[in-house]
């Protein structure tokens, strides 16, 4: 088994076993065992502690992040003013969890992300480059 290198840990990951992870995805479940490995070997994993920003606004949408275990939430506030407010705010949340990618900035097609992720647990988090992710 080929190890992957991972930041802020002493223990070695295995990327057949994350493969095995990604594959339970919706996203990757269409893909092959060797399109799962060549992605998985692109991909970098690092552990956050609680409360640890995974992302912030304004952050370019160019990697995705898997969380492997863990929790991660993510806060986006949305502002507006109208007519018969003049201000106006108010916070949504979403909790992924492990197994899931966190955010919905691709699918929404931003450049940017629109939020804030941070752990709220002590997680663990595969980030792959977008521009890595290919099948063979």
């Amino acid at each position: 088994h080929r190890i992957l290198s991972s930041k802020n840990t002493a223990a070695p990951i295995d990327y057949e076993l994350c493969a095995m992870i990604c594959r339970l995805a919706s996203a990757f479940q269409s893909f092959t065992v060797v399109d799962l490995r060549g992605v998985v070997q692109h991909a970098s994993i690092q552990q956050y502690d609680t409360g640890q920003h995974v992302f912030k606004e304004g952050t370019p949408v160019d990697t995705l992040y898997f969380v492997l275990s863990g929790c991660v939430t993510t806060k986006c506030h949305h502002m507006w003013s109208s007519l018969f407010a003049s201000e106006g705010s108010v916070a949504s949340t979403t909790t992924f969890e492990s197994g899931t990618f966190v955010g919905l900035a691709i699918q929404q097609g931003l450049s940017v992300h629109n939020n804030w992720a941070t752990t709220s647990a002590p997680t663990t988090i595969m980030h792959f480059n977008i521009f890595t992710i290919r099948r063979r």
